[in-house]
């Protein structure tokens, strides 16, 4: 009963993430007539997003270009999002070699401070101005936790959820918090050693009250 609870919220939160979807044939249009490499990169962001669990190919294919432009324009930042984007399907194709060295560029980069944002380029699905490079870090931790757990190696997976969920929460990305919180508990759910303690009832937010309800459950 816990695992479908779990399961349940992880894909109701799942469907609200991915509930703006913008018809394709538009943002490839838009990525079609764009006069700056910003403006291109950003297209194929939103192409990338669109296609992310639908067509892994496809989504590889505008990571690429993605990389391509940042590495054009010298903009560390956008190449680190891309390469966590790469990471992302390779997780999920199975190529896992080719996902750890992804990351591993990215998180080298989102490391850095003088790693610095660019105006005009988007460095997340859901940004927060000026707080692109940490956003950016926590999702690095957060992919590392998802290739440890689809590498079975729950205490490394457990240790880069941790993380992501600590960065989320110092430049309060709410989405960050969310994705983190979920897939922690997934975590220690699978390693039958659920350690965590529900927060006081006043301290819960929108996003941790799915996992609250899944340790009040327990």
């Amino acid at each position: 009963m816990n695992k479908f609870i779990f399961t349940f919220f992880l894909a109701l939160i799942c469907s609200v993430g991915f509930a703006q979807i913008t018809n394709p044939d538009s943002l490839k249009q838009a990525l079609k007539i764009a006069t700056t490499d910003s403006a291109r990169h950003n297209a194929c962001v939103e192409l990338y997003f669109y296609y992310v669990e639908v067509n892994r190919d496809s989504a590889l294919l505008y990571a690429e270009k993605r990389l391509e432009l940042a590495k054009q324009n010298n903009n560390k930042l956008a190449e680190a999002f891309a390469l966590t984007s790469k990471s992302y399907q390779y997780t999920n194709m199975g190529k896992f070699a080719a996902s750890y060295q992804n990351l591993l560029l990215a998180l080298r980069i989102a490391e850095d401070p003088n790693s610095k944002e660019k105006n005009g380029w988007r460095l997340a699905q859901f940004p927060i101005p000026g707080k692109g490079r940490l956003i950016l870090l926590s999702n690095v931790h957060q992919f590392l936790g998802t290739l440890m757990r689809s590498t079975e190696n729950p205490k490394q997976e457990v240790l880069q959820f941790k993380e992501a969920l600590r960065i989320a929460r110092q430049v309060n990305h709410i989405d960050r918090q969310r994705s983190a919180n979920m897939t922690l508990a997934g975590a220690y759910l699978r390693m039958n050693q659920l350690v965590m303690k529900p927060k006081p009832l006043e301290s819960l937010n929108h996003f941790t009250i799915p996992v609250a309800i899944i340790l009040l459950s327990y």
